[in-house]
């Protein structure tokens, strides 16, 4: 009985995979649509313009950039600054906008012509302060039976204090980590061989971190504004030995004033990216930002001019988990600092800086 019983079983299971199907899914394949990524700042070392196409879900390539375009920023009183062409689609801008002055990005590519909306320079943007702050972060997680618990880290939070005035209404943050360390050798006879001393780069891969009225709206200024957290536990989270001795942060901030076109852009960006899948989460679509087609308006271009004012800020700053305190200060000279290195002769980085 019992094996008539496991015969019966193994048919049942032969049936059932030989009817499986494998279902797949009819993807209708669209028009490739024009999309614009830029930036046009003080700092003619960071404008540029990107032209690129959408791809269709089962495309090869993630990538679709254009060529034949031509791409122009026009002023207000007709001058005309053109591109220039890089590489395919990506086109450079050597020139510094004036605050208060309002500029437009045109575009030509095929039989149409698209532009943006004109929008007005932003002055510099400012700092009241940067300052860090010990603070704990707390998240949850499930164990392997699916029971929560939850996480507590402590590190520390780097803010910021900024003013909010007509003229420079919405801001931009950004930021690069630097993380310093060193190694002290051990001698196995004579005095000990010169430290090992060192740095890894850490950036910024979260939403846009954007401040401006909507958020502070009692207030003329932005306030205990956070730019980003940082973790006392090096050797969990950043350092990848234990004789690695942790010496500091160098904090590269990248502080832009933007438009107010531009502070909806980035937020619509940011309502998508975080949304979780509850009631009253935004709908996933397409999001448009100030450019059009002036020459056929039932053409979709997609992506924003974007023309900022910019600055940099740097702040050093050094947690001991131990004590659970920080040395920390403004830092007033910007050399380059190169991605990662080491010196292994003793001498400090021309960029090193120290804790006292």
């Amino acid at each position: 009985m019992t094996k008539q019983i496991y015969l019966l079983y193994l048919i049942g299971l032969f049936v059932l995979v030989s009817c499986e199907e494998y279902y797949h899914p009819d993807l209708d394949t669209v028009n490739n649509l024009l999309v614009v990524e830029s930036r046009i700042t003080n700092e003619p070392a960071q404008n540029f313009v990107r032209i690129s196409k959408t791809v269709n879900f089962y495309a090869a390539s993630t990538t679709n950039p254009v060529s034949g375009a031509t791409c122009t920023i026009l002023t207000e009183d007709g001058q005309r600054i053109e591109g220039l062409e890089n590489s395919d689609g990506y086109f450079l801008f050597p020139f510094v906008p004036q605050a208060g002055s309002n500029y437009k990005l045109q575009i030509s590519y095929g039989a149409e012509t698209y532009e943006s909306d004109f929008e007005k320079m932003p002055p510099l943007p400012t700092l009241d302060s940067i300052y860090a702050e010990i603070t704990t972060k707390t998240s949850y997680s499930t164990d392997a039976y699916g029971k929560p618990y939850t996480n507590e880290d402590v590190g520390f939070d780097l803010q910021i204090n900024a003013p909010i005035y007509s003229e420079n209404t919405y801001y931009r943050f950004s930021w690069r980590g630097i993380l310093q360390w060193y190694i002290e050798l051990e001698s196995e006879k004579g005095p000990p061989p010169p430290p090992i001393y060192g740095w890894k780069s850490f950036y910024d891969t979260d939403v846009f971190n954007l401040a401006g009225p909507k958020d502070y709206t009692s207030s003329d200024k932005v306030t205990n504004h956070s730019v980003l957290y940082r973790s006392l536990d090096y050797y969990a989270s950043y350092l990848d030995s234990a004789a690695m001795i942790p010496a500091g942060w160098i904090f590269i901030v990248h502080q832009y004033g933007i438009t107010p076109n531009s502070y909806s852009f980035y937020k619509k960006i940011n309502d998508q990216l975080e949304a979780s899948g509850q009631l009253f989460d935004p709908v996933y679509t397409q999001i448009y930002g100030n450019m059009h087609c002036t020459s056929n308006p039932d053409q979709i271009i997609l992506g924003n001019f974007n023309l900022c004012s910019y600055k940099q800020h740097r702040y050093f700053v050094h947690g001991y988990k131990s004590s659970i305190s920080l040395i920390q200060h403004v830092i007033n000279s910007y050399p380059n600092i190169p991605a990662t290195g080491m010196t292994t002769d003793g001498t400090l980085p021309g960029f090193w800086e120290s804790t006292y």
